[in-house]
């Protein structure tokens, strides 16, 4: 779904087409979305479900969507993509930085406290 999502994001689409699209290949694949997608250029507005706006180049978009199985096992994933299929300097920079401090809370939890949370 993100992939697709990914492919599909160009200047001139709108986030309802690339909604749309992600909400099809889940039903295609024999389940739904695990909840409502998040898809939008608009990624500092948090659970934004309005998909309005028209993406164009130099926009960042925003995707939270997951797949629900027919066993109601449910996915969640989010990703940030430029709709300019390239990440501009500071784009780049500040999605490192993000990237950087994500990886140091996962490494700082260590291994003993993701086993704790699993038992």
């Amino acid at each position: 779904m993100h992939i697709a999502a990914m492919k599909l994001a160009g200047p001139g689409m709108t986030e309802a087409q690339i909604t749309a699209e992600i909400h099809k290949i889940a039903i295609a694949a024999g389940g739904n979305i695990s909840f409502p997608i998040i898809a939008t250029k608009n990624g500092q507005t948090l659970h934004n479900h309005y998909h309005g706006n028209t993406i164009k180049e130099g926009d960042l978009f925003l995707i939270d969507a997951g797949f629900e199985n027919q066993m109601c096992y449910a996915g969640d994933l989010s990703s940030t993509i430029p709709v300019s299929k390239k990440f501009s300097a500071e784009q780049k920079e500040i999605y490192q930085l993000t990237l950087d401090a994500h990886q140091a809370a996962i490494n700082a939890l260590g291994v003993g406290f993701l086993l704790e949370m699993h038992t």
